[in-house]
């Protein structure tokens, strides 16, 4: 019982600054959409290609993808959803505007590719700001790729895009 503990104690250790990186990154890409719009500025000068994809990796540490569980893919859900609101209301705040409350709808799944594990979190917010991150283990490193968008639509991950970044970093295709 208390080998498993610890596992997840260090699962939840990596998966802090991870998720702490990625909301700081999506809460400010949000609260500059918003910032704009409430200026009456066209948003869609910054996104003339519509989706953005970000990387960033870090040492895994004793922690394998066989250890990503149900638990674990609803708590960094929850935990990312809610570094993405704080991080967005930190940015409107730094720039002198009035903290807003907030929806941030998301949702969790695992997705499986060539024999790999994928934790897949995709993020709503206001003004059709969309997001989704893709989680996964490469040898000794946790990578993820993170994609925004400010379109009604779904960020797909099996191809654009997200599907070529998803491609470079991890080797494999999703969907395929």
């Amino acid at each position: 019982m208390k080998n498993t503990r610890w596992k997840y104690l260090i699962i939840i250790l990596l998966a802090i600054p991870i998720v702490s990186y990625i909301g700081k990154t999506v809460g400010e890409y949000m609260a500059i959409q918003q910032n704009e719009q409430e200026r009456n500025y066209n948003s869609q000068k910054n996104l003339s290609d519509g989706v953005k994809a970000y990387v960033a990796i870090q040492d895994a540490g004793a922690v394998t993808e066989q250890q990503m569980d149900m638990n674990f893919l609803k708590n960094l859900e929850l935990y990312t959803a809610e570094r993405i609101k704080t991080n967005i209301n930190k940015s409107l705040e730094s720039k002198g505007m009035s903290v807003k409350n907030l929806n941030i709808q998301s949702e969790s799944v695992y997705v499986e590719s060539n024999g790999k594990r994928f934790a897949v979190i995709r993020c709503k917010g206001p003004d059709k700001l969309i997001s989704v991150l893709v989680l996964g283990f490469a040898g000794n490193e946790v990578k993820r790729v993170m994609c925004l968008s400010e379109t009604s639509d779904t960020i797909p991950i099996s191809y654009g895009v997200c599907g070529e970044k998803i491609k470079e970093v991890f080797g494999v295709s999703m969907g395929q």
